[in-house]
């Protein structure tokens, strides 16, 4: 967490529970303030409440790797709270993590795993990033756009499961004032789409990390608002046909 050596995750109501109702009964009842600044305010929710909205059992223990997928720390959960910056608020879980080396602390994005999930993780999973050049040419003519239209893309080649080659490109299409966001595979000479955002949020990264549903890897994406200062995380999950993109940052097992 920005300006402390914590970990946090955002977590979900219980998917019995309404998410607005819910919210509206939980921020009256908030404890005393954590942090405030001129930009964020940090308050405290007490046990008793977070284990009536939240499902904790998988954030009790909680190992977390870096992008490379290497084990970097075991987190456990230490209190939920109430995050609100000038853009947002959420609920979010914060943890207490074992000692660090400077190198791994450096590091800007990680993922963890509950016990229940860790056994479950495929071996020897790496993932690495490809020349963009002639794929970006090659994605672009397929998609029938122009190269001044692209904004991001990124490829990767994966080392497990069915899915060796994954793109993501964003385009500003400039003749019509629109955005247009691919996540794509790549089998030999032939791509095709595995999901396509339109509107206003784009692809700007994605991390694939070593968990296969349907013998296809789950990706931690981001995803912005072009021109604005909105940055958010979601899963991707394969389900059989496409990519689709959850919200919840969790995965049930």
């Amino acid at each position: 967490m920005q300006g402390t050596d914590e970990f946090y995750t955002t977590i979900s109501f219980k998917p019995e529970l309404n998410d607005s109702t819910s919210r509206s009964e939980l921020i009256p009842q908030l404890d005393s303030v954590i942090t405030k600044e001129y930009y964020l305010t940090r308050r405290g929710l007490s046990k008793e409440l977070a284990e009536k909205y939240f499902n904790l059992q998988n954030y009790q223990q909680v190992v977390v790797f870096n992008q490379s997928h290497d084990k970097v720390t075991t987190c456990r959960l230490h209190h939920v709270e109430y995050y609100e910056d000038m853009i947002d608020g959420m609920f979010i879980a914060v943890f207490d993590h074992e000692e660090m080396d400077d190198e791994s602390k450096s590091e800007l994005v990680f993922y963890g795993t509950s016990a229940q999930l860790s056994p479950k993780l495929v071996d020897k999973f790496k993932h690495e990033e490809l020349t963009k050049n002639q794929l970006d040419k090659n994605i672009i003519n397929f998609l029938q756009y122009n190269k001044d239209d692209l904004m991001k893309s990124k490829h990767l080649e994966i080392k497990k499961g069915n899915l060796k080659k994954v793109s993501i490109l964003s385009i500003e299409d400039l003749e019509n004032f629109t955005y247009q966001s691919y996540m794509l595979e790549h089998n030999g000479n032939r791509v095709s789409i595995l999901k396509q955002l339109k509107g206003d949020y784009v692809f700007w990264d994605l991390l694939p990390v070593p968990y296969l549903i349907h013998d296809k890897p789950v990706f931690i994406v981001e995803i912005i608002i072009p021109d604005s200062d909105y940055t958010g995380y979601m899963l991707a999950i394969y389900n059989g046909a496409e990519y689709e993109l959850q919200n919840r940052m969790e995965i049930s097992i």
